[in-house]
C-alpha cells in the first residue's frame, strides 16, 4: 500500500434500501501507482453536499483550536451526568411529583 489520505465520496441513492444520495468522508487507500486500492465502508461524515463537509471540518479545526489545552475528560463528564441526573430527580420530587400526583388523581376521578 502506498499511501493514504481524506477523500469525499458521492453515494447515490439507493431505492431497495430507501436510503437517499449524500456525501461522504472517508479515508481512501492507494497502491504505489497512486491508483485508488480501497476506502473505509463507514463515512467519518456524511453531508447532502460536499460544501456541507467542509463547513463540518471547519467548524471542528475552529473549535479544537479554540479549546486547545482545553480537553474535556470522559471520567469528569459522567461524574458531571450524574450529579446533573441526581439534581434533576431531587427538583422533579420536590416540585413536580406531589402535583403531577394531584392532577393524575384528579383525572381519574372525572
Amino acid at each position: 500500500m502506498g499511501h493514504w489520505n481524506y477523500r469525499i465520496i458521492y453515494h447515490a441513492a439507493d431505492k431497495p434500501t430507501k436510503r437517499s444520495a449524500y456525501y461522504g468522508l472517508h479515508e481512501v487507500y492507494y497502491d504505489k501507482r497512486r491508483r485508488v486500492m480501497a476506502w473505509t465502508v463507514e463515512p467519518i461524515l456524511t453531508g447532502d453536499t460536499s460544501d456541507e463537509i467542509a463547513s463540518a471540518l471547519a467548524q471542528m479545526q475552529f473549535d479544537v483550536c479554540r479549546f486547545a489545552g482545553h480537553q474535556l475528560y470522559e471520567s469528569q463528564l459522567i461524574a458531571e451526568q450524574n450529579t446533573w441526573h441526581r439534581r434533576l430527580a431531587r427538583w422533579w420530587t420536590d416540585n413536580v411529583q406531589d402535583r403531577w400526583e394531584l392532577l393524575i388523581d384528579k383525572l381519574r376521578r372525572g
